[in-house]
């Protein structure tokens, strides 16, 4: 395939640039149009008619289109209100170089004021600050010089200029990009950091490591004075020293410097546990979206931190490259609302490379990859498309709440949000977006009947039988502190391979193990991923007469793998990224007949306290709210009470 721009160079600012893709002979003159309208919050509910009309250049009217527009109850909150964290890193010297203007002149400040305030339009929360030239390590067409000019003096101490920086923040300020300023970067990719040396009058590079002693003495200078200055501006809690793609030690190296200023971090890059709780903003890459924990991101949520996710040029769908399918831009908004993400980030919005208006290629990146936003303050299909998909991020947040109380309705959006998936193929997005869509715009969209599990005691085996597929508990497992649920290659007939499943409606239903505990899944290293005591149904599976449950907490039968066990046992994980329908992620329910049988319930008022049931042949425990299932009935001395790590206490 080829991509192409298909625009009048020559064409008048604040127009759109319809963009596509063909194969090699067959551009046709029919292409896609984007029609946007401010809307406005006076409007009262209701149904309104109005006409678009088509004009030639005279102005004369050659087609008239009649459009019925339906007003919703609801209200979007203000592009300022809106909780959808978007972050577009800037490029302001490709503005200066492509209107042949000094940089940071008061006509490259004038040429800025139109693209920023589109990208505050959007929502953009954050401002891109270069503290040294080049973090990138020279990837883009334009070079990104420091806005703050860094001077080693004759006598060996720094000095240090704000004023560009301050420029730009102001800039940024006035179209509504307020809430964070990124700072980048303390780890450049080629970690060297360009100074004015006062001695020789030239520029010099400091080639360093993160863990040398020139280092972190040139970093505790630079953050000092500037905690100084931004504290002076009434800017410091809204600073954030930015990194792009480093390591974990690197991270922890940098970390360890700038927090010891007071100075918070950010990172867009790999998924690493260790830096989830001292990152105040934590961004991975699509696919590794899935690692972050129900409780992690809780946590984070909890302190006000920002958890998002990006596509780069390592991703090729879903994305918003020039030869996307447009719904693919709508589509990754909202599949941060699906993972209970912030938002998203992307590393470049206007990234211009030599022809912007006529080839999007640069280098190895992706057609369109580097910029979406166009020269002459045109926007794209794709650019307003995200927008669109931002908007549905905001209605699902109001209608999660809204419907919280309504089990049939908060069914039916899980379930249309349940179809976004880490992966997907760009042709399957405009599908699955327009039905999400339709929903939260109050019309009706076919959604199966929620599936259930009967309310009783069952065995839970895994699709994957070539794996430990049977599922039980034994919190007193060798180092098993966690309680997480462990893995059989043997169906388990005491209590603790027993689970008790209430169909609770709306495609949840309730779990317990007959040991009382609930059903816990572990990370690598036996780290806690999520305690379940209810699951939501995301998907069922027929096959060969067996119902196969997939749960949007999207539990795993872990393979033999020694990251994913416990005392030499493997343990429950989860696969957030992978798909329904594999087999580790697939779940079935073997009934167990409780027909003449006795249950008891155990109650115990100790957290860490469990009773044994010892009938002779079987040991079986029982921590509170557990069960066991007799033949008879159980006597007195058949049963002892116990406590975690044997200290039993009163």
């Amino acid at each position: 395939m080829e991509s192409y721009l298909f625009t009048n160079v020559e064409a008048a600012a604040d127009t759109l640039v319809v963009e596509g893709w063909h194969k090699p002979g067959t551009l046709t003159r029919s292409s896609g149009a984007w029609i946007h309208a401010a809307g406005s919050a006076m409007l009262e509910a209701g149904e309104y008619t109005t006409a678009l009309e088509v004009v030639n250049e005279a102005g004369d009217v050659v087609k008239s289109l009649a459009l019925t527009i339906v007003v919703d109850s609801h209200s979007l909150p203000t592009v300022a209100e809106q909780k959808f964290h978007l972050d577009f890193w800037q490029q302001p010297y490709a503005v200066s170089r492509y209107y042949g203007v000094e940089r940071w002149s008061d006509e490259h400040i004038e040429a800025l004021r139109p693209y920023l305030q589109a990208l505050g339009r959007a929502g953009q929360r954050v401002v891109s600050a270069i503290l040294f030239y080049e973090p990138w390590g020279e990837q883009t067409h334009d070079l990104f010089d420091p806005m703050v000019q860094t001077t080693k003096k004759t006598d060996g101490t720094w000095a240090y200029d704000y004023t560009i920086f301050d420029k730009y923040v102001e800039l940024c300020n006035e179209y509504g990009i307020n809430k964070q300023i990124n700072c980048f970067s303390m780890l450049p990719w080629d970690m060297s950091f360009r100074y004015w040396d006062e001695a020789s009058e030239s520029y010099k590079n400091l080639s360093t490591s993160y863990d040398s002693a020139e280092y972190r003495e040139l970093w505790t200078s630079f953050l000092t004075a500037f905690k100084a200055h931004l504290q002076q501006k009434g800017w410091f809690e809204k600073t954030v020293i930015a990194v792009d793609e480093r390591g974990e030690a690197a991270m922890l190296k940098a970390y360890e410097i700038a927090n010891g200023l007071g100075f918070k971090m950010a990172l867009a890059g790999n998924y690493h546990g260790s830096l989830c709780n001292i990152l105040y903003d934590k961004c991975v890459q699509l696919g590794q979206e899935g690692r972050f924990t129900a409780a992690q991101l809780a946590e984070r949520k909890a302190k006000g931190w920002v958890t998002t996710y990006y596509t780069s040029c390592a991703n090729a769908e879903p994305n918003i490259y020039t030869n996307s399918f447009p719904a693919e831009a709508a589509y990754l908004p909202i599949y941060a609302a699906k993972m209970n993400l912030d938002g998203y980030l992307h590393w470049a919005w206007m990234n211009w490379d030599e022809h912007p208006l006529t080839d999007s290629r640069f280098r190895k990146f992706g057609s369109g990859d580097t910029y979406c936003y166009y020269p002459g303050n045109r926007s794209s299909i794709r650019f307003e498309r995200l927008i669109e998909g931002i908007h549905q991020y905001e209605k699902i947040q109001i209608l999660r709440e809204e419907y919280a109380a309504d089990a049939d309705k908060s069914y039916k959006l899980n379930t249309l949000l349940g179809r976004f998936v880490g992966s997907i193929a760009g042709q399957n997005c405009a599908a699955v977006v327009n039905d999400l869509e339709n929903f939260l715009n109050g019309m009706e969209v076919y959604v199966p009947e929620p599936p259930t599990i009967a309310t009783g005691y069952y065995h839970m085996m895994s699709k994957a039988t070539a794996r430990k597929e049977h599922l039980y508990n034994d919190a007193t497992h060798t180092g098993n502190g966690n309680r997480l649920t462990l893995q059989s290659n043997a169906m388990v007939n005491t209590n603790n391979g027993i689970w008790h499943i209430t169909s609770l409606g709306g495609g949840k239903v309730g779990i317990k193990n007959g040991d009382g505990n609930p059903i816990v899944a572990g990370g690598a290293g036996a780290s806690l991923m999520g305690s379940y005591s209810q699951l939501t149904i995301a998907s069922t599976l027929e096959n060969g007469g067996t119902t196969y449950y997939y749960f949007d907490a999207a539990l795993n039968c872990s393979a033999n793998n020694s990251s994913y066990m416990v005392g030499g046992t493997e343990h429950l994980t989860t696969w957030a990224s992978g798909p329904a329908t594999a087999d580790d992620n697939l779940w079935r329910f073997e009934p167990v007949s409780v027909e003449g049988k006795t249950i008891y319930e155990v109650i115990v008022d100790h957290a860490d306290g469990y009773v044994i049931y010892n009938d002779g042949t079987t040991e079986q425990k029982a921590f509170n709210g557990g069960f066991f299932i007799t033949d008879g009935a159980i006597t007195a001395e058949q049963l002892s009470a116990a406590i975690l790590d044997n200290e039993l206490k009163d």
